[in-house]
Order: C-alpha cells, then sequence, then structure tokens
C-alpha cells in the first residue's frame, strides 16, 4: 500500500496514530498497531529515505547500506 502525505508532521501524526513502528520497551506486547510490517520511506522522487525492519526493531537509511558495502 502506499500512501501520500502533503508534510512530514502527517506523516509523524499518522505513525503515532498507529502507536510507532516499536512498542514501548516496557510493553508485554511484541508489536505496535502497525503490526509486524515493514515500511520504507520515499521522498517525492522515489529515492529511499529510510526503512524498517519491524521483527529486527531497526529502521535502517541508505546511508547504511553504503557503510556496509564498504565493509564487505
Amino acid at each position: 500500500m502506499k500512501r501520500r502525505f502533503a508534510y512530514d508532521r502527517e506523516i509523524i501524526q499518522a505513525l503515532d496514530g498507529l502507536g510507532g513502528f516499536f512498542p514501548d520497551v516496557a510493553s508485554t506486547e511484541p508489536w505496535t498497531e502497525l503490526g509486524d510490517v515493514d515500511v520504507v520511506f520515499l521522498d517525492k522522487h522515489g529515492e529511499v529515505l529510510g526503512a524498517t525492519v519491524t521483527h529486527e526493531g531497526m529502521v535502517i537509511t541508505p546511508d547504511d547500506d553504503e557503510r556496509l558495502d564498504r565493509q564487505a
């Protein structure tokens, strides 16, 4: 599913309304209302800004990929 938001604060409000990507560390629940999904953030040109790896509790960015490529 692809959703577009006019402003970055709308993105934050939408994610906050779902409980965020990852549950509070004190929570016994494994997921927020967003569930076990991965989300990719794109800029208006379709370039990747970042992505979540929900089951690992990580957010990755293109910079992370470039750093890992250099280490290989």
